[in-house]
């Protein structure tokens, strides 16, 4: 399989904002893990356009 128009590797340079309440970590590239009430962190949540 190729990815020749490069999904995999965009998909891989995307942050990534985790939300949940069971994962101890996570793996991905640039991702990030939140593990409180998202709507007690709001403030740490915001848009990303690209």
């Amino acid at each position: 399989m190729t990815d020749e128009e490069g999904f995999a590797y965009r998909m891989n340079s995307l942050p990534k904002f985790v939300v949940s309440t069971s994962l101890e970590e996570v793996e991905w590239n640039n991702s990030r893990l939140n593990r409180g009430n998202i709507a007690d962190n709001h403030n740490h949540v915001y848009l990303i356009n690209y």
